[in-house]
């Protein structure tokens, strides 16, 4: 039998300029370093394909992790947080409230 975790996947989208939005979405993995390990590896593949993709039960766009560096604008993956329920409510419980 696998054990598996309640995880807290956070991460921040918009458009860069006019509007930004920070997202979490309750995951459950065995954990979260497996979680960012196997997020990262079907974010790239979808990049590179040119599609959406399925992670969890939820629908994420590439290109919201995806960003421009460097001279020559090169795509470099900026990963989410992936937490635990304790870490988040650390992180940010006092800001929930």
């Amino acid at each position: 039998m696998m054990l598996v975790m309640n995880i807290v996947l956070c991460y921040t989208e918009g458009d860069g300029c006019t509007y930004s939005c920070d997202t979490v979405r309750p995951i459950v993995w065995e954990s979260c370093e497996a979680a960012l390990v196997e997020f990262e590896r079907a974010c790239t593949v979808a990049f590179h394909e040119r599609h959406d993709f399925m992670f969890a039960g939820f629908e994420f766009d590439p290109a919201t992790f995806f960003h421009p560096v460097g001279e020559r604008q090169e795509a470099r993956f900026f990963a989410p947080d992936f937490l635990t329920v304790d870490e988040w409510f650390a992180q940010y419980g006092a800001d929930a409230q």
